[in-house]
């Protein structure tokens, strides 16, 4: 469950995503950009933890499977290639704790499919700012994340369709004043809409 101050951070968060779209999207032409919403399994994974102050590895844990959520909004650059902006809700769990890592990123993503065939790959790649907020003993923490995925899609005539996919997520740098702290890769298998 989110707590409050997750919620809160989400508005402004939000808010930019949508202001972006909205600016994007005044003049653009038929196709050239997307709006979707993702949601699915999170999966488990190891998280380091080494001490800034001691000088030396803590420890790790293992998280638990949980879900993920989010959208998007990608915008076509040089075909098939499209710039996406995406804001995530990953359920960070471990036997007694859970929390959510909230992750916003921008990348890169191909659209690549036969002319006329409803079925296209989408391969990508993106990095990101997560934001993970008190998680057991460790304090507010925050992130730099890669996210590398591949989905496949089943689109209509107007460019909707439904998506799958498949990809994993790194904590590739992070942590807060005391300890500095990495994780994955982890598992992420979701489905969403396209519009």
């Amino acid at each position: 469950m989110l707590t409050k101050t997750l919620r809160l951070s989400l508005v402004p968060a939000l808010s930019l995503a949508t202001l972006a779209v909205s600016a994007l999207a005044g003049d653009m032409p038929q196709r050239s950009g997307a709006f979707g919403i993702k949601g699915g399994l999170f999966g488990d994974g190891t998280i380091d933890i080494a001490s800034k102050h001691i000088g030396g590895y803590v420890g790790d844990f293992e998280t638990d499977g949980s879900y993920s959520f989010g959208v998007f909004f990608e915008r076509n650059i040089y075909s098939p290639v499209r710039a996406v902006l995406s804001v995530d809700i990953h359920d960070v769990k471990t036997i007694t704790e859970n929390q959510s890592l909230l992750d916003i990123a921008v990348g890169l993503k191909g659209h690549i499919g036969l002319p006329e065939s409803p079925f296209v790959i989408r391969p990508g790649v993106s990095v990101g700012y997560g934001y993970l907020q008190k998680f057991g003993w460790l304090e507010n923490s925050h992130y730099t994340t890669l996210k590398a995925a591949a989905e496949f899609a089943l689109c209509g005539h107007k460019g909707t369709g439904v998506l799958c996919g498949v990809g994993l997520l790194w904590a590739l740098s992070g942590g807060n004043d005391t300890y500095d702290i990495t994780g994955g890769p982890m598992l992420l298998t979701r489905i969403g809409l396209l519009m």
